[in-house]
């Protein structure tokens, strides 16, 4: 996959989530994680879209535990006193397929594999961007954020074994369902299986 290809419709987009008070109480995303630079206009306005988020393709990430916990690491090295909070706490996912569509008339969302090549400190083969055509005001921006509550799932660190099931099965129109995984262990395989379900 080549730099600015769009990301298949089934592969699961996730964002890190760095702070231990950006997942509600109720597991949703608290609307902080989509402030501040979280989303931001492309590098020196080069690209064709207006607004960008960065993110990864869990097709390409080997070890999502190993990649949030090194991307937590880069926060931390780049802060004098890294808040109490700071932590890896999860991820916030969805199908591509979900994430693409129009936020309100004149915006539009697509997904793109968009990687960071060394030296870069934040050199990442899975990079991807969620991008964003139109955005030129703050009413803009809320509307996206609106949007992507509404379809990105909180997946906890410790569900995340299961983030390629989880990414896939909340359906859209509950977006803010919390998941839990019921497990059962599963005799004479030495592995177990797990049911997702709806609170």
């Amino acid at each position: 996959m080549a730099d600015g290809d769009p990301a298949n419709d089934q592969d699961c987009w996730f964002r890190i989530i760095p702070n231990l008070k950006w997942i509600n109480d109720d597991g949703s995303l608290a609307e902080q994680a989509l402030k501040g630079r979280a989303i931001a206009p492309p590098p020196l306005g080069e690209k064709p879209w207006t607004h960008e988020i960065s993110g990864c393709l869990l097709s390409l990430v080997p070890d999502v535990n190993a990649h949030g916990l090194r991307f937590v690491s880069n926060i931390a090295a780049g802060q004098a006193k890294p808040a109490k909070t700071l932590a890896f706490a999860g991820v916030a996912c969805a199908l591509p397929k979900h994430l693409r569509g129009a936020p309100s008339p004149g915006l539009r969302v697509d997904v793109i594999h968009s990687p960071i090549e060394p030296p870069d400190r934040w050199a990442d083969p899975a990079h991807s961007n969620v991008i964003i055509f139109g955005s030129t005001t703050d009413d803009d921006l809320d509307a996206v954020r609106t949007y992507l509550q509404e379809r990105l799932r909180v997946v906890r660190e410790a569900a995340i074994p299961h983030l390629a099931v989880l990414c896939a099965s909340a359906p859209v129109a509950a977006p803010l369902a919390v998941l839990r995984i019921t497990a059962s262990s599963s005799s004479g395989t030495g592995g177990g299986s797990f049911a997702v379900q709806d609170q």
